[in-house]
């Protein structure tokens, strides 16, 4: 099984578009069965659109699993 893990990519602002192209890179060169996210992946006011954005980059039927960071958690959660 081939395993993506990548943290603290803070999909934010000038950021996300090269963070973006860099995981689609590697989960092109790397074909992983999973991806595995343990936190700090967008701040909490993009969260469904970041969600989106790894969608799109590992497909649907790829498990993405997420353990949530601090700056990932909502103030209103």
């Amino acid at each position: 099984m081939r395993v993506l893990f990548t943290s603290d990519t803070h999909l934010l602002g000038a950021w996300k578009s090269l963070a973006l192209e860099r995981l689609k890179a590697l989960w092109i060169a790397l074909s992983p069965d999973v991806m595995v996210v343990p936190g700090d992946i967008w701040d909490s006011s993009e969260v469904d659109e970041s969600l989106k954005l790894l969608r799109r980059i590992s497909g649907l039927a790829t498990p993405i699993a997420v353990c949530l960071g601090n700056h990932d958690l909502r103030a209103d959660s």
